[in-house]
């Protein structure tokens, strides 16, 4: 199974990008907490911004024919979203529980804050997305079993107090990426995972 896995991964990459786009190694460098989105219930691993947004040059030259000699827009930030909005705050999305009604946003920061940090992340290729508004967003798929162990140690909380919450099967469809840039908006809960891999990329140190 793991080498049918590598074989359709390694053909899938056959349509990428002729080059490899160079990421540097400093996206791996100790930087702060952030509380950016906390209003929003959101908990997040943050990263180095100069390192992903180095990225953007690279995609606009290599993806010219898609986007047409335009720039891509960055958050002037970059970050893995561990808990997201609509999973941590109710009512978000009108009617949706949020975690934050057996975990308050404030003690879930607590909880994580010293950690989060130190979790251990491995880029593993560029993603892309496009929708029929002609949004079109670039991203790092990334993989972390240190992030999944702390998604699922909150959704173990959050089930112990109430066992009917909807925070449950949490990794089925949860798809940790850095966003390096995107025209016209974001786009939200669609797959980001390693089958939206549009190119390759090289750490270099």
């Amino acid at each position: 199974m793991k080498l049918l896995s590598f074989v359709l991964f390694f053909i899938s990459f056959q349509s990428f990008a002729a080059d490899k786009l160079k990421l540097s190694g400093d996206i791996f460098r100790k930087v702060p907490f952030s509380d950016l989105y906390s209003k929003d219930g959101a908990l997040i691993r943050n990263v180095d911004f100069k390192s992903v947004n180095n990225l953007i040059p690279q995609i606009e030259k290599s993806f010219d024919s898609i986007l047409k000699g335009r720039k891509l827009q960055d958050r002037n930030e970059a970050h893995i979203t561990v808990i997201t909005p609509p999973e941590g705050r109710t009512d978000f999305i009108p009617g949706k529980l949020g975690i934050d009604s057996e975990l308050p946003t404030d003690l879930m920061l607590k909880m994580y804050k010293n950690i989060i940090q130190f979790t251990k992340f491995t880029p593993v290729c560029v993603g892309m997305q496009s929708n029929s508004a002609g949004n079109i967003v670039f991203y790092l798929v990334v993989e972390s079993e240190e992030i999944l162990n702390i998604r699922s140690e909150i959704s173990d909380f959050v089930l112990e107090r109430d066992v009917n919450h909807p925070f449950k099967s949490v990794n089925q469809s949860y798809y940790p990426h850095i966003t390096i840039g995107y025209i016209g908006g974001d786009i939200h809960n669609v797959d980001k995972g390693i089958s939206t891999c549009v190119a390759e990329i090289a750490v270099r140190y």
